[in-house]
């Protein structure tokens, strides 16, 4: 499921689980890709295909072609896979980037893309402009794990209780006995 990924500063969307061709491509995550493509070509002078992706809807070809495209001519990648993947959790942003992490690639181009045309950031963007993304894009995670309390929404955590408000992850880490902070 899509969400937002705290690197060191402003939160990113991010995937959960890798979308493309033979992938679990849940849908929340597909739709993030595809609203993610959407801001980067909508206003491209040059599409590899002259339809855009519509962000909602199953992948399929269409896609395919964006990913492609991107992957070869934004990305640099050698083979383009047509594979977006998550970033691992213990990876930094830059690193990712210097990686070729597609998603980390998507991200900048949106970034880019829309702090230029719209003057916005990209997360309220993509919330005003896809709602359906509103919620996944409700739910911060960092390097931790997700951070309950971050939304103001309730949340499951531990042994499957629920609570809301805004505390910090120490409340449901407590250190063993004897030690203090």
């Amino acid at each position: 499921m899509a969400y937002l990924w705290a690197w060191d500063d402003d939160p990113d969307p991010m995937i959960d689980r890798p979308v493309g061709l033979r992938q679990p491509n849940e849908n929340t995550d597909v739709f993030l890709v595809e609203a993610l493509l959407v801001a980067i070509y909508e206003k491209a002078p040059k599409r590899p295909v002259p339809v855009l992706p519509m962000p909602g809807t199953a992948w399929g070809d269409l896609e395919d072609a964006y990913i492609a495209d991107f992957q070869t001519f934004m990305v640099k990648q050698k083979r383009p896979t047509g594979i977006v993947s998550p970033i691992p959790p213990s990876m930094h942003y830059k690193t990712a980037i210097m990686k070729k992490y597609t998603m980390a690639h998507l991200i900048q181009a949106a970034r880019s893309s829309v702090s230029r045309d719209e003057d916005l950031q990209l997360v309220p963007f993509l919330i005003k402009r896809f709602p359906f993304l509103k919620g996944p894009l409700g739910v911060i995670r960092n390097r931790q794990g997700v951070m309950p309390g971050e939304t103001g929404m309730v949340e499951e955590v531990g042994g499957g209780g629920t609570e809301t408000g805004t505390h910090g992850r120490r409340d449901h880490d407590p250190l063993p006995q004897g030690m203090t902070r």
